[in-house]
Formats: C-alpha cells, sequence, structure tokens
C-alpha cells in the first residue's frame, strides 16, 4: 500500500524559488553588461521539483505503518542557516554560469565579452568553492 502525501505547503523549498526569482531579475537587470541568458533559470526548475520530491519521499519514510496521517517535513535534522546559504551559491551560480554562456556561445554577433565571461567565471568558481565548504562542513558535523 502505498501512502500518499496531499498538503504540499511544507514541501515548498522557498529558499530555491526566491534564488530563482532574484537570478531572473538579476539576469534582466544586467543583461546589457553581463550577457546573461535565460539559461540563468533554466537550471532552477529540476532544483526545486529534486527538493519537492525529497521532501515527499522523506516524510512518506517517517509515516508509522498504521497512520495515514500526513506528517510534515522534519526541519529539524539540518541546520537552519543550511537552505538560505545554498540557494544563494546556486543563485550566485547560475548567473555566472549565464554570464558565462551569453557572453561566449549564444546571441553573440561579434566576438566573446572576455570580460562578462570573466566575470561569470568567477562567479561560478567562488559558488563552487562555496558548495565545497559547505559539503565539507556537513560531513565533518555529521560524524
Amino acid at each position: 500500500m502505498v501512502r500518499r502525501i496531499t498538503e504540499t505547503s511544507g514541501f515548498i523549498p522557498w529558499w530555491y524559488v526566491a534564488g530563482a526569482i532574484l537570478s531572473i531579475v538579476v539576469s534582466i537587470a544586467l543583461s546589457d553588461v553581463l550577457n546573461t541568458t535565460s539559461s540563468t533559470a533554466l537550471m532552477w526548475g529540476p532544483i526545486i521539483g529534486i527538493e519537492i520530491r525529497e521532501r515527499h519521499l522523506a516524510a512518506n519514510h517517517r509515516l508509522p505503518p498504521t497512520s495515514s496521517e500526513p506528517q510534515e517535513p522534519r526541519r529539524d535534522s539540518t541546520p537552519r542557516w543550511l537552505e538560505p546559504t545554498v540557494a544563494t551559491l546556486l543563485t550566485s551560480l547560475t548567473l555566472g554560469v549565464g554570464s558565462i554562456l551569453g557572453s561566449t556561445l549564444f546571441f553573440r554577433d561579434g566576438p566573446p565579452d572576455w570580460p562578462a565571461a570573466t566575470v561569470g567565471g568567477v562567479l561560478v568558481l567562488v559558488s563552487m568553492a562555496g558548495l565545497g565548504v559547505l559539503v565539507m562542513l556537513r560531513r565533518t558535523s555529521t560524524r
């Protein structure tokens, strides 16, 4: 028997939704400077969808065998600062990737815009370094 959870308000990753909206707004505002394209928003759909699915699966897994009541996702297993930090790093990562793609590959009639690609590369490197630090912090805190 498969138990389904119908209440979805606790499963929406609001920090990721805010990051998606912010990256779209920044890419529109800085489209002439950084040559960002709509590729900044393309990554957010799968990230948000996977997070919602994982929260549903975790809540279904925590249901007792005799209970049919839906449970809210458990939020005490991770620190409160983790999701906003990851959303911020993913926002800068998507802006960097969008800047690189927009300045070197897409919608360019002339030569690549190397200063915009350099700014995008710095954003990508800083974001990846931050995500790497978060992974190391999580691994050391779970031991």
